[in-house]
C-alpha cells in the first residue's frame, strides 16, 4: 500500500512465503581402537602312564640302572597326593615332594626321576591331514643321599610330536617318542654329572 499526504509519503508492503525444509543427517564417530586378546583355558586330566612308564624304565635298565616302581616304594597316600597335585597342575607341592622323600628315604632309594609330560589338543598336521598331538616333556633327578636332596641333573621342556590316523594314536606315538627320548637325555646328564 501507499499513501500520499502533504507533507509525506508512505510505503508499506508485506509478504508471506510458506517454506517446507527437510534436512537428513548422518554422524559417523570412530574412537581410539582396542585389542581383545584371550588367554589359554588350561585343564589338567591325568592319563595313564603305563606304556611310557615301560619305555622310561627300559631306557634306565638298559642303561645299567636299578629302577624301583613308584608303587612298590610310595605310601598309598603319597601316590594319591602326587595324582591330586598333577590332575590340577603340572607341578607337585612342596608337601607333597617332601612326603615322597621321606618314602623314598624309608625304602633306601638313592635317587629319585621326576618326568612331566605335558600332552595338548589333538590338531591337523598341515603335510598330511592325519591328526597330530604335541607333547612338552621336562625331566629332573634329585640325590636323596644327603640331609638336603640336590638336583643332579634336570632336562628343560623338550618338545615332540606324534601323527595318527586319530588323536589315540597320534598321542600314544609322543608319548612313547618323548619318554624314551628325555630318558636318554637324563642319563646322559647323569653320567656327565659322574652318576652310574
Amino acid at each position: 500500500g501507499e499513501s500520499v499526504k502533504a507533507r509525506s509519503v508512505a510505503t508499506n508492503g508485506s509478504k508471506t512465503v510458506n517454506a517446507k525444509i527437510a534436512v537428513n543427517q548422518s554422524v559417523s564417530v570412530e574412537t581410539g581402537g582396542s585389542t581383545t586378546r584371550r588367554s589359554d583355558d588350561v585343564a589338567y586330566k591325568l592319563l595313564p602312564m603305563g606304556n611310557q612308564k615301560t619305555s622310561t624304565t627300559s631306557v634306565f635298565s638298559q642303561a645299567g640302572f636299578s629302577v624301583a616302581d613308584p608303587e612298590f616304594v610310595l605310601a598309598d597316600s603319597d601316590l594319591k597326593s602326587v595324582n591330586d597335585d598333577y590332575s590340577k597342575g603340572n607341578d607337585l607341592a612342596p608337601a607333597t615332594i617332601r612326603a615322597v622323600v621321606q618314602s623314598l628315604r624309608k625304602s633306601q632309594v638313592p635317587y629319585l626321576v621326576l618326568a612331566t609330560f605335558d600332552v595338548n589338543a589333538p590338531s591337523e598336521d598341515p603335510a598330511t591331514g592325519l591328526q597330530r598331538v604335541s607333547v612338552s616333556v621336562t625331566g629332573r633327578v634329585l640325590d636323596l643321599t644327603n640331609a638336603i636332596p640336590r638336583e643332579v641333573a634336570a632336562v628343560p621342556p623338550i618338545q615332540y610330536y606324534g601323527v595318527g590316523a586319530d588323536s589315540a594314536t597320534a598321542r600314544t606315538k609322543a608319548l612313547k617318542d618323548a619318554s624314551i627320548a628325555a630318558a636318554k637325555e637324563v642319563i646322559s646328564r647323569l653320567n656327565a654329572a659322574g652318576v652310574h
